[in-house]
């Protein structure tokens, strides 16, 4: 990079470059202005101006429009900072926008999928949203407990998570998890976490759970547990432990659904990590953490973006003298099948899935092109590539009420036999099913389909069904077969508590020119 720096933030653009803004320049160090950006196509770091002030422990987030929203954050006197300002990514360009109402550092920010941003913590003041299209902030409710240094993750189900940090606690540190309803704007307390914990990480899993790694206690030392949330309850699983203990780390979710955790510190004041590992979810009755290969230096306080082909951007850092100027990628293996070769053996997902990164690069987008009263979620069914440019996917459907006539577009009942009607759409064969078996503790049904066509595009195959990714929410889904990258694979589309037909009709008819003009390769 053209400066050394940590503690600084990452985003992924809509173009494929990355936007890495402010930080320090060493630990403890004096903080930073600038920002780059990074092409990946060149692999190449270009200037990307300053920002109006000094920033580190701030927040980035992107918005649907492709620009990124930068918030808080300390200035060059180690002071919180209310001021807020947006990177323009078509002409690289900053602009300053309404000042918050609390100033903030170690803070969260979170793109709702109504567009609007949520930022929490970092002050003692309420949460606020900051709205794109008004420019404007509005309060959203004071967090019970948590304080700062918190992760929040976005849920399938449209809700905010807030884990950990530091809060009102005697000690200062929580365990505390609390949920932000995005539909009622009200925060309310979740299970506690097992362990208290402060610089861990928290990732979105594939199958919605959220998989939480490391972080520091006092009264412990160096975390290397994990917990996984359960969404249908809210609890907390413990898993095995990581194979180091580590803070300030990086975890990624990557296209293959495994879970890339890099870098980070052995303790305060402790040397950083080059160590890095997987989990896998699938590894059953294996251990859930494989070693991967250690990154070219140690680092702490760096960051780490998914990029668009599946690899992961590492870049800056504290740890040695050259580290917060490098920047590295990781370059995921094929995950394997299991002996038996069927995806439903455990949780494994095809080879190089391609759902993860195609869910964070469109998610924004669509929602921006839809109605603002679609509530969609997306989800990935599982795919088998065969010889000869043929494919298998089996569609798991919980109850169906309606289906969408492939020709006329209405919403008919379903045949009683409806292996026989999703036969009948274009290249579609089934090769077995129906077949009865459970989705996230449900009755479900499940049919393979088979295609010989290279290039057939078949949707939409509308449905009600009861399976909410574990929230319990009712979906009208809406099933496509795409290509990507060669495979086809089959995308769901769930249209959230949205029971009014004439809006679920609009809603499909609205999804069908997006979902067609999407690259999704």
């Amino acid at each position: 990079m053209h400066e050394s720096r940590g503690n600084h933030t990452a985003t992924l653009l809509k173009d494929g470059r990355v936007l890495v803004v402010g930080g320090q320049t060493f630990r403890h160090g004096p903080g930073l202005a600038s920002a780059e950006l990074y092409d990946p196509a060149g692999r190449t770091w270009t200037s990307a101006g300053a920002m109006s002030t000094v920033r580190w422990a701030q927040a980035a987030t992107p918005l649907p429009n492709g620009d990124v929203l930068v918030t808080g954050g300390l200035d060059a006197a180690d002071q919180p900072l209310a001021s807020a300002e947006i990177f323009h990514a078509a002409d690289a360009t900053w602009e300053s926008v309404p000042n918050m109402a609390s100033a903030r550092a170690a803070h969260t920010s979170t793109l709702l999928r109504t567009g609007k941003v949520l930022v929490a913590g970092g002050s003692l003041g309420p949460a606020e949203l900051y709205d794109p299209k008004t420019g404007t902030w509005s309060l959203s409710g004071s967090l019970p407990r948590i304080l700062d240094t918190a992760t929040a993750t976005l849920l399938a189900d449209g809700n905010v998570e807030l884990t950990g940090g530091m809060g009102y606690e005697p000690d200062g540190l929580l365990s505390a998890t609390e949920i932000y309803n995005t539909r009622s704007g009200a925060w309310s307390e979740g299970h506690d976490l097992h362990a208290k914990r402060v610089y861990h990480a928290a990732t979105l899993m594939l199958d919605a759970k959220v998989l939480i790694t490391g972080g520091f206690d006092p009264a412990v030392g160096t975390l290397d547990s994990a917990e996984l949330s359960d969404p249908a309850d809210g609890s907390w699983v413990r898993l095995d432990p990581m194979h180091d203990a580590r803070l300030g780390h990086t975890a990624t979710l990557l296209p293959n659904g495994l879970v890339l955790v890099a870098g980070g510190q052995r303790g305060p004041g402790e040397s950083s990590l080059d160590s890095a590992e997987l989990y896998d979810s699938g590894r059953y009755p294996g251990p859930s953490w494989i070693v991967a290969a250690s990154m070219t230096t140690a680092r702490d306080g760096h960051t780490a973006t998914l990029l668009r082909d599946g690899d992961v951007l590492v870049a800056g850092g504290f740890g040695t003298a050259s580290s917060g100027a490098t920047a590295e990628t990781y370059h995921p293996a094929p995950r394997p099948l299991p002996p038996s070769g069927r995806m439903d053996d455990g949780t494994y997902l095809t080879p190089l899935d391609p759902a993860c990164s195609i869910t964070n690069r469109i998610r924004g987008e669509v929602d921006a092109a839809l109605p603002a009263w679609v509530d969609i979620a997306f989800g990935f069914d599982a795919v088998v590539a065969h010889g000869g440019g043929t494919w298998s996917a089996e569609i798991g459907i919980n109850r169906i009420d309606q289906v969408m006539d492939p020709k006329s577009g209405a919403l008919v009942a379903p045949p009683p036999d409806l292996a026989s009607w999703i036969e009948r759409l274009p290249g579609v064969t089934v090769v077995a099913g129906p077949k009865q078996t459970t989705i996230g503790g449900q009755a479900a049904t499940r049919f393979e389909l088979l295609s010989g066509s290279k290039d057939v595009t078949i949707g939409p195959i509308a449905g009600v069904t009861e399976f909410g990714f574990g929230f319990g929410a009712r979906q009208h889904r809406v099933f496509y077969v795409l290509v990507v990258g060669g495979r086809h694979v089959v995308v769901t589309i769930g249209l959230i508590d949205l029971e009014d037909q004439a809006k679920l009709k609009r809603a499909v008819q609205a999804l069908e020119p997006i979902v067609r003009t999407i690259t999704w390769g």
